[in-house]
């Protein structure tokens, strides 16, 4: 059992995790430990990590991941059976290699709050969106309505955004050429709704709701 450790990796631990589960590693208990590492030039490469498909059977609950920077992210589970829960993390990444997830509550997503000023001119207000959560909340407080462009600086493959409009002023969202593909341009009224899904080069829909 790896319990209630402070785990601290300001010495320049590099290209290895802070916790390795590596091998025939089964039924190890990993909770309640406070990792902190510096952001340097060079990270460790994951907070924990279980290595191998052999790993059996581990628990990965309730570790403090708040104040570390890892060049892979928090948390890779190459292992079989893992139950990973309820990690205090902030900006990063638990990568599932080939595991099951089961979550028996309700999936939350942060929100991305999106609040578009009048921009005065008698045309409508803009936006470029680069979403940073995966539930975009937009409110559209033009009365000419609200023109968003998608931006992709930040999306990588397999991102997917819900983007509702909450006001009611209507928010269209461009086909852009190269950066998103669309069936046609979006124009959302009050709680309409469009999801997107990140693949390859450009955001892709998937779904639009006119509600």
């Amino acid at each position: 059992m790896i319990i209630g450790n402070n785990i601290d990796n300001s010495g320049g631990l590099t290209a290895v995790p802070s916790i390795d589960l590596s091998g025939d590693s089964d039924q190890n208990t990993v909770t309640d430990n406070t990792f902190r590492e510096p952001d340097e030039a060079t990270d460790a490469t994951y907070a924990i990590e279980v290595g191998s498909s052999t790993g059996n059977d581990n628990y990965i609950a309730d570790n403090n991941i708040t104040e570390a920077t890892y060049s892979g992210g928090y948390v890779l589970d190459n292992g079989t059976g893992t139950v990973i829960a309820g990690q205090i993390t902030s900006g990063g990444e638990l990568e599932f290699n080939g595991a099951d997830v089961f979550i028996d509550d309700r999936l939350g997503f942060g929100v991305d709050t999106q609040s578009i000023a009048d921009n005065g001119g008698g045309t409508p207000a803009t936006l470029t969106l680069d979403p940073v959560s995966s539930y975009v909340d937009i409110t559209c407080n033009d009365g000419d309505g609200c023109t968003v462009t998608m931006d992709e600086s930040s999306a990588d493959d397999g991102d997917i955004v819900y983007i509702v409009n909450s006001s009611a002023n209507t928010v269209t969202i461009n086909d852009s050429s190269g950066v998103s593909e669309l069936a046609g341009n979006f124009s959302g009224g009050q709680y309409d709704s469009l999801s997107l899904i990140y693949g390859i080069d450009r955001w892709i829909e998937t779904s639009r709701s006119d509600n």
